[in-house]
């Protein structure tokens, strides 16, 4: 009797310590700025290349907060490694901004491509509803 008692009392206990934990995540992960910006669309003017070959890229992001965002950085990242960032811009609430940068690449395969944004240049965030590009880059 003693025993389940014990047993109990520590479920209980463990229920209690992940409904905490899980509840206290999901407050702090709505207030992150990680939140607080969306990809509204990221396109490539060719998805085929050629070694050498300028691709351009085009992103819009928009500010999905109530407070102003200010955007130290936004890169645009390749598998190959960052090819670039727009540095110090505000976003207002609800305001979105459209930008350009081409990317050129030195070996042939497949290349992933997408956006990361700051808001201190040093902890950096995919947007909202992220995607990425696949160019494919023949030699």
């Amino acid at each position: 009797m003693k025993i389940k008692k014990t047993i109990i009392s520590l479920f209980s206990l463990f229920l209690a310590i992940f409904a905490v934990s899980f509840f206290s995540q999901k407050t702090y992960a709505a207030h992150s700025p990680r939140y607080d910006v969306a990809q509204v669309a990221l396109t490539a003017d060719k998805v085929d290349a050629q070694v050498g070959e300028d691709v351009t890229f085009t992103e819009t992001l928009k500010n999905v907060s109530s407070q102003k965002k200010n955007m130290e950085a936004v890169c645009f990242q390749s598998s190959d490694g960052n090819f670039g960032c727009l540095d110090d811009f505000n976003l207002q609430p609800g305001e979105s901004f459209t930008f350009s940068n081409s990317g050129r690449w030195v070996s042939g395969g497949t290349k992933s491509i997408w956006i990361t944004w700051s808001q201190d240049n040093v902890n950096f965030y995919r947007p909202l509803n992220a995607s990425r590009i696949s160019i494919s880059v023949a030699e």
